[in-house]
Formats: structure tokens, C-alpha cells, sequence
């Protein structure tokens, strides 16, 4: 055996097992470290941060945000034994939800839930009457934003560090007027310099709105999974 330095440390996360899949440490091993409870973020910490990282937001989003995420919890938390349960709802996803939602002001917060948080598609009929419950009711209580951003291209633009692209958006006014919204797609490398547009590719009645919600989440810097629905 090598020993090892005397500053050597070794830092370990731990996650609860149960809830979370996993393997105990043995005794012995677990012995050599010490250990520290880290719970999760109070409702007024949650409030906060978001406050801090995203200032022009509208207060009645944060709200709204942090309420879904505790009911969330409460079901979670409750659990349905053999009738399933409700997949863990991290606090980081508040983060992810607030930023989208400060980039696309008055986007729908019912739509961005449901795009990051697929609960239809992984849960139990009871479980997913529970949450479409709470959904129904925090809906009603705060019916916040209900814009739809359809997007229509990216083309390169100019700034003062250097060549840019840029994502084009459209959406309805309350007069139902149409008007234009653009914002910069970062970590984005085409090769050619002509316009990407939709009129390019293969358009169909599901493809544009998730192709919108794609471009979204990438301004935003977030990472994209696709989950299809299950057919038997």
C-alpha cells in the first residue's frame, strides 16, 4: 500500500437510499467520513435567489414558480406505494423555469412547466389525477402569461465583439397583431452565412411547436431531452 498525502480529501455526495436507487455505504467505510445534512432550500431562500439572478422578472412568476415546486413536493412526498410515485422535481428546475420565462416575457408558465417537468408520461393514472389537480388549481390562482412564440429563423447580425446569430420569433399582441421578437442564440457555429428559416425545412402541425420550444430552451443555455409518448 502507497500512503497518501496528508491533505488528502475525499468528497462524496450522498443521496437517501430509498427514495433514490442506490447501495449504503458499509459501516466501516462510512465510518471514515463525516457527514453533513444539506436540506433542501427554504421557500424564502428560493425567493431570493431567483429575485437575485433574475431582477426584472415579475415578482407574481417567482410566486407562481416556487408554490407549483412545493405542491410538487407535497405529492412526492406522500407517495402511492405499489400505485407508483411521482419522479423528484429539483430545485434547480426553478432556475432553468425563471430563466426561460425571463427571456420570453409573458410566455405561458403552464406550457414551460409541462415541457420540463413530462409528469403525463412517466406516471400512474392516480398520480397523474393528482398532479393535474394541482396543476388545475395553481392555474387558476395564478393564470400568468399566455404567449406563444413561434419561431421563424436565425441569421448572423453583427456586435461590437464580433459576428453574432440571432433567433426570430413571432407572436400574437392582445390586438392579435403580429409582432416580431428577436434575442441572440449563444454557443451557436453555423458554417454557412445564409438565413436558417423554417420555410426550409419539413413543416407539420407538431414540428413547428416543438422546434420553437427547442430554440427556446437553447437561448436560454439549457440542455434539451426529447421524450415521445409511448405507443403499445
Amino acid at each position: 500500500m502507497i500512503p497518501v498525502h496528508d491533505k488528502f480529501r475525499v468528497i462524496a455526495l450522498g443521496l437517501p437510499v430509498p427514495r433514490f436507487i442506490g447501495h449504503p455505504l458499509d459501516p466501516p467505510l462510512r465510518s471514515r467520513f463525516q457527514a453533513r445534512d444539506i436540506p433542501p432550500p427554504s421557500i424564502e431562500s428560493q425567493y431570493q435567489i431567483l429575485r437575485t439572478r433574475f431582477p426584472g422578472l415579475d415578482q407574481k412568476i417567482i410566486q407562481s414558480i416556487i408554490t407549483l415546486a412545493e405542491s410538487l413536493k407535497q405529492i412526492e412526498n406522500a407517495g402511492h406505494d405499489a400505485m407508483g410515485s411521482l419522479p423528484h422535481f429539483p430545485e434547480t428546475a426553478l432556475i432553468s423555469l425563471a430563466h426561460v420565462a425571463h427571456m420570453f416575457p409573458a410566455i405561458s408558465m403552464f406550457e414551460l412547466f409541462v415541457r420540463a417537468f413530462p409528469y403525463q408520461l412517466v406516471v400512474s393514472e392516480v398520480v397523474h389525477d393528482s398532479v393535474s389537480s394541482v396543476l388545475k388549481t395553481w392555474a387558476e390562482k395564478y393564470s400568468v402569461g399566455n404567449r406563444v412564440y413561434n419561431f421563424e429563423r436565425i441569421f448572423p447580425a453583427a456586435s461590437s465583439t464580433g459576428k453574432i446569430w440571432k433567433a426570430q420569433f413571432t407572436y400574437a399582441t392582445e390586438s392579435e397583431e403580429e409582432s416580431v421578437y428577436e434575442l441572440e442564440v449563444p454557443h451557436l457555429h453555423l458554417k454557412h452565412e445564409s438565413h436558417l428559416e423554417v420555410n426550409q425545412v419539413l413543416n407539420s402541425k407538431y414540428f413547428l411547436p416543438t422546434l420553437s420550444k427547442m430554440v427556446q430552451d437553447h437561448c436560454a443555455g439549457l440542455d434539451i431531452c426529447l421524450v415521445s409518448e409511448i405507443i403499445y
